[in-house]
């Protein structure tokens, strides 16, 4: 009987825990889906076709809605692109389409259908996108929206603004146009002693993959370049260059992923590359907890190059690749009057790195988070 009480109390003692914490706001950073090369390799002869079919209307929001009698669709004419065939390149496939409609429908199921924390029909005033100005994340971004709140009435036409801005102020991702320091930082850690001696102990590795693709001087990008346009081939069904075994590639991801820790997952670079998208961040936080911000749910459809400093940021790069439609989660909760941060990629919880608790209290959260934040950004992104 003893056992019992003291069990039953356990139980109660853990549920007060789990609901004396309210969810007030969640943040959400993504990659962008399944995509086609961005580069061209020498001499190949695979020819991508994009069968996406992607309707766009530009329509600044305020204004009414366009008629629905006529929508325009772009369509690249074959054979007149970088890449061989009608895609443009980096282009959102249709298996990227769908992974983001799947990320956006399992978002609906924790926060609408387990968690209730967002309604169950469409309130445009708690959501609020934003995405840097390329096809493929504008496009995941609305993809992942449509898994979040699937369109009921085909027939009713909805306008959903997507945020962006100039790429050169774009603050999501390696931006050389918005920070041109950057681009001396990388090359300065490329000549780095360290990294010269781990691309001299891969030189016959690298030598087997000169060999197969055609490539000179490659680097540590070229490498994760490599990788990704691997497992593109794989996932479409396109031929693999003659060489490339399966040893090649699990290499490929290894050194690729090495390189993005060493170089982009630098605490120096990481502060000029996603610091100024983490002062927004804490923005957002803010102004949420003082009650002007109205919204409940953030969305930033970005790239690869955001999502590695952004985990850098707080130590929790593990040199695994990013892959497609990867996402990073923030969670703002209340405890009474105190607030709290939980961090998450993946559904993998991350402890923030001098929080003793995966619920990391606000205030500390953000003193750790404002030190990864440049103090006079354009000054220290001067040349």
């Amino acid at each position: 009987m003893k056992l019992i009480v003291e069990c039953l109390i356990i139980i109660l003692l853990v549920f007060s825990i789990t609901v004396a914490y309210e969810l007030k706001f969640v943040g959400t950073f993504i990659r962008h889906g399944d995509r086609v090369p961005t580069k061209n390799i020498p001499d190949d002869g695979t020819i991508w076709e994009c069968k996406l079919n992607s309707l766009e209307m530009y329509n600044n929001h305020n204004f009414p809605k366009p008629t629905p009698s006529r929508h325009f669709g772009k369509k690249f004419i074959y054979d007149r692109n970088i890449l061989p065939g009608n895609c443009s390149r980096g282009q959102l496939t249709e298996i990227g389409a769908k992974q983001q409609q799947d990320l956006g429908s399992k978002f609906r199921n924790k926060y609408v259908d387990d968690l209730n924390f967002l309604p169950r029909e469409l309130d445009p005033d708690l959501i609020w996108l934003r995405s840097t100005d390329t096809s493929r994340t504008m496009r995941s971004a609305a993809n992942f929206f449509s898994g979040l709140y699937p369109p009921k009435d085909k027939k009713k036409q909805d306008v959903f603004p997507i945020h962006t801005m100039d790429w050169n102020n774009e603050n999501m991702h390696f931006n050389t146009k918005l920070c041109p320091r950057l681009a001396i930082l990388k090359n300065q850690i490329k000549r780095s002693a360290k990294y010269r001696a781990h691309m001299d102990s891969i030189d016959f590795f690298i030598y087997q993959i000169d060999k197969i693709y055609g490539f000179i001087d490659l680097d540590g990008h070229s490498l994760l370049t490599l990788y990704n346009n691997a497992v593109f081939r794989i996932r479409h069904n396109k031929t693999l260059p003659n060489g490339l075994t399966e040893n090649l590639i699990k290499q490929l991801k290894k050194e690729g992923g090495w390189y993005a820790n060493f170089v982009m997952g630098n605490k120096t670079l990481v502060k000029l590359t996603i610091g100024p998208f983490l002062q927004d961040l804490l923005d957002a936080f803010d102004s949420k907890i003082t009650g002007e911000n109205q919204h409940k749910f953030h969305l930033y459809s970005a790239h690869n190059s955001g999502i590695v400093p952004l985990l850098a940021a707080y130590d929790s790069f593990d040199s695994t690749p990013v892959e497609f439609a990867s996402n990073v989660v923030f969670e703002l909760y209340q405890e009474k009057k105190k607030y709290y941060i939980k961090l998450s990629y993946n559904d993998k919880v991350i402890k923030i790195p001098g929080c003793k608790q995966e619920m990391c209290p606000y205030s500390k959260f953000k003193k750790i988070t404002q030190k990864m934040i440049p103090k006079n950004y354009e000054k220290e992104c001067r040349i």
